[in-house]
């Protein structure tokens, strides 16, 4: 194994390493800031109704001894979530 613990005899692009540092960086940069519009969003209150009734429902999520709860209580406010806008489409048809 050379110094760089990269293997015997192989050599690794730096412009493939810089290439994939940069990869990493603007994925993250987008995800920040997809995540940053949809509670600038919310905050707005102009997320969608679902949105709105799922933010809450997780917000007003009791103390969790499990996993297994938190999961089932966001399936809950999923359900909730989503029946609330079929409600909401259904009367503006």
């Amino acid at each position: 194994m050379d110094s760089r613990g990269h293997g015997e005899g192989k050599i690794v692009d730096p412009n493939l390493v810089k290439a994939v540092r940069w990869a990493v960086i603007a994925s993250a940069v987008v995800a920040a800031a997809t995540v940053g519009v949809v509670y600038l969003l919310m905050y707005l209150n102009y997320a969608p109704l679902w949105l709105r009734v799922y933010s809450a429902c997780v917000d007003s999520q009791p103390e969790v001894v499990s996993i297994t709860e938190a999961l089932r209580h966001r399936s809950q406010c999923m359900r909730w979530a989503v029946e609330e806008q079929m409600r909401l489409d259904q009367n503006l048809q």
